[in-house]
């Protein structure tokens, strides 16, 4: 597969791009897409990195480790309940 830069953070990457939010035709890393994404729901950057950070970990933890966030943002949103279930 072709290398292309991203030209948001300027690394290399493969692979199908994202459509930058900016303009819906220039093409970015999927990191920079997730970032975009979460930018427009008003996620801090600080939360983004730690999405990321979620999503590049090894699969064999993937499944704890979201649900593990999942649970601590739904604290901090108050929607914490006994069932798992948000109201």
């Amino acid at each position: 597969m072709e290398k292309k830069i991203c030209p948001i953070c300027g690394n290399p990457y493969t692979g199908h791009p994202a459509l930058s939010r900016t303009d819906d035709k220039t093409e970015i890393c999927s990191d920079c897409g997730i970032r975009q994404s979460l930018q427009s729901i008003g996620i801090s950057p600080e939360e983004q990195e730690k999405i990321l950070s979620i999503i590049h970990r090894p699969q064999s933890n993937l499944g704890a480790t979201l649900l593990r966030f999942r649970a601590e943002s739904c604290l901090k949103l108050g929607r914490h309940t006994d069932s798992g279930e948000e109201k």
